[in-house]
């Protein structure tokens, strides 16, 4: 019968998170322990004599691990883990839209969630609205609770390591879409030398449009303006954050020094959930129009789309400096146009 001389701390230290040890989930002090144990285990497999006086590996229990609060998930992930050393001495409640983890004051590592006692923290993310670390006070457990935003579920495991809460959002029946029309008041945009007509009214002409089929689709809209006003363009990404908009969406028109220059662009800040936002819509408006397509270009830089922590995609409708283009827009009939093919590339986002 083998001797597993690991088996105080757990088996489960031998599963593919080890692979991951870089990134601070294994205390650093018990890396070379776990070589060892792992070079052991690889001499019981090969059937080799082993003198267990060359190994001294004591490995700590695990209320004897400092706890760490570990904060990992993508811009725009669906879910996220927190991972809490120490789960020996660790203690769950939960309510609903709340998590409190009640804990030895020996909050000492921890990564993501800055450890700042007794003052409430917003997240601005879309899966938890704000957290709060309560100090230990006469003999009690210190505290982190968890306030989650709208619509949010999670899950409660254990591993090797400590508790591991999986949250996930759950999708709405109704869509909640974030419209902007770009520029506005002081700010006018592009002013086409051909027509006169000023980008801010061109844009606020197709978002109120869209709006109206949107809502007679069903969907639930919020617009970042809808009058000759200018929120500034950090307002258009928080009024996205803060209604927990399942995408947002920046319309544009476009203007360059070459009067030739035309069609239809999209940018989306470069992950997978903006990047399928932006390739649906924009095959649709293509298709929709005719226009030329010049294709879906990363807008990383783009304070609308980088500060956004809901899928958000900013889309370019036509140059006001091409003649063609120019006049094209201000007619009724392509504003219908386009609001109809923005709109049918939503359909298709959602799978509606």
């Amino acid at each position: 019968m083998k001797k597993y001389i690991w088996a105080g701390l757990s088996l489960m230290l031998l599963n593919p998170c080890v692979a991951s040890a870089n990134n601070g989930q294994i205390p650093e002090d018990i890396y070379s322990k776990l070589s060892a144990v792992l070079d052991i285990q690889e001499k019981l497999d090969r059937n080799e004599s082993i003198n267990y006086e060359d190994y001294a590996i004591l490995f700590p229990s695990a209320s004897e691990f400092k706890t760490k609060v570990e904060y990992k998930r993508d811009r725009n992930s669906s879910g996220m883990t927190i991972n809490l050393m120490g789960a020996d001495s660790i203690r769950l409640a939960e309510e609903p839209g709340v998590i409190t983890f009640e804990m030895g004051s020996d909050i000492i590592e921890k990564n993501g969630l800055v450890q700042t006692f007794g003052q409430r923290v917003e997240l601005g993310d879309r899966l938890i609205n704000d957290y709060e670390y309560l100090a230990a006070d006469n003999g009690s457990n210190a505290k982190l609770i968890i306030r989650l935003r709208e619509n949010v579920t999670y899950t409660v495991n254990q591993n090797a390591y400590g508790i591991v809460i999986n949250l996930n959002k759950n999708a709405r029946a109704v869509p909640r879409v974030v419209l902007d029309a770009g520029h506005g008041a002081h700010d006018p945009g592009a002013t086409s030398k051909i027509t006169g007509v000023q980008e801010k009214a061109l844009t606020l002409k197709t978002t109120l449009a869209l709006r109206d089929i949107l809502l007679a689709k069903g969907y639930d809209v919020v617009l970042t303006r809808e009058a000759d006003v200018y929120p500034t363009l950090q307002a258009r990404a928080k009024l996205a954050n803060d209604v927990d908009g399942d995408i947002f969406i920046s319309l544009h028109y476009n203007s360059a020094a070459n009067a030739k220059v035309h069609g239809l662009e999209t940018y989306a800040y470069n992950t997978p959930d903006n990047n399928l936002l932006a390739e649906s819509v924009h095959k649709s408006l293509i298709s929709g129009t005719g226009s030329y397509n010049r294709g879906v270009k990363t807008g990383n830089k783009l304070i609308v789309l980088n500060q956004t922590r809901v899928p958000a995609i900013l889309v370019e409708l036509g140059f006001l400096s091409n003649p063609d283009e120019a006049r094209r827009v201000l007619s009724d009939s392509h504003q219908t146009v386009l609001a109809e093919a923005l709109a049918k590339g939503i359909d298709n986002y959602f799978g509606r």
